[in-house]
């Protein structure tokens, strides 16, 4: 399973990283939502884990650009 999880906090996002290592993910870490759209244009993920309190950019314009990237590349 490889998972996208988008955190500003760089420790938070380290500490969560390792624990699904751990338990044999694939993780990408995006320290912005800004890298998180780009990682997620780019990339196919199972999961995506995003932290609601961003600094640059509302986590709700995050989703809805992945949602509508995902649909668009459906058809």
């Amino acid at each position: 399973m490889r998972i996208l999880l988008v955190e500003d906090e760089r420790k938070i996002a380290n500490f969560i990283e390792r624990g699904l290592k751990e338990e044999h993910y694939i993780v990408d870490v995006a320290y912005d939502g800004e890298r998180g759209l780009f990682l997620a244009e780019i990339n196919m993920y199972d999961l995506f884990i995003l932290f609601y309190l961003m600094k640059n950019i509302s986590p709700h314009y995050v989703i809805g650009k992945i949602r509508l990237s995902h649909i668009l590349q459906k058809q």
